[in-house]
């Protein structure tokens, strides 16, 4: 695990005074989940070996990130940060401003040969990055669909004002029309019998 980070805190690392819990499982012993700290670091372990010793354990660890900037490898020591920067920089994650680095580690292989893989995970300790990442896509994707949906209304609003506005603009020029027609009109009765008050005055 140290190598995996080039870091030293996990040297000599020891497992002692913990209580546990096991089974015997499908021909092999295990291990349930539980909770260790070793340097400031937060670990929740378990997992299984067999009789052949083939083993599939995991740690997942929760690491202060002074203690990856501020190892004692010296100038190398940020290589493993770097790792799991770069990880997280292909997903879209920044993990630049996190107080803590939670990496899963895999503990497979056998006693003799343990092979240890390393992933970086999400900042509850449990999501994977790859999850996190469709957290955070599916969010902007939320916050850009709002945004959409929000300029659609607007788009509707202004559309139905400009339709208001042009129906009333209509309005208003018929009413004139009709006005100036009816005015027209009017005028044209009055030059048709311009007399007719005085022949009613003669009548008389």
């Amino acid at each position: 695990m140290g190598q995996k980070l080039n870091v030293d805190f996990f040297d000599n690392m020891s497992i002692k005074d913990t209580k546990n819990w096991f089974e015997f499982k499908d021909g092999g012993l295990e291990v349930k989940d539980f909770d260790y700290k070793w340097k400031d670091i937060a670990m929740t372990i378990g997992g299984s070996h067999k009789i052949n010793q083939d083993m599939n354990y995991h740690i997942l660890a929760k690491i202060p990130r002074k203690m990856l900037e501020k190892s004692s490898v010296g100038a190398a020591a940020n290589s493993g940060l770097d790792a799991l920067s770069k990880e997280a920089g292909k997903l879209g994650i920044d993990i630049a401003q996190s107080e803590f680095v939670n990496v899963r580690f895999t503990i497979t292989g056998t006693i003799a040969k343990p092979q240890v893989g390393m992933k970086l995970v999400g900042t509850d300790g449990k999501q994977s990055l790859a999850d996190a990442a469709k957290d955070t896509a599916q969010k902007e994707f939320d916050k850009q669909k709002d945004k959409v949906v929000d300029e659609a209304k607007q788009k509707v609003e202004e559309v139905k004002q400009q339709a208001k506005d042009t129906v009333q603009a209509v309005i208003k020029e018929n009413t004139e029309k009709a006005k100036q027609k009816a005015q027209g009109g009017d005028r044209q009765a009055d030059k048709e019998d311009p007399g007719s008050d005085q022949e009613g005055v003669g009548g008389v």
